[in-house]
């Protein structure tokens, strides 16, 4: 069964999800929300 966490903040937060399996996280402390044209565009430069 897959778990997912949408609130990260901190590594506390990080942390305590994955000592309780949590395996998709998600949250500001990976990265602040964007629109889906910016997401596009910084896959585009990363995978290059």
């Amino acid at each position: 069964m897959s778990s997912v966490d949408g609130e990260v903040e901190d590594e506390n937060q990080l942390q305590f999800l994955l000592d309780n399996g949590f395996d998709q996280i998600q949250g500001y402390y990976f990265s602040k929300l964007i629109l889906i044209d910016d997401f596009e565009q910084y896959v585009l430069t990363k995978n290059k």
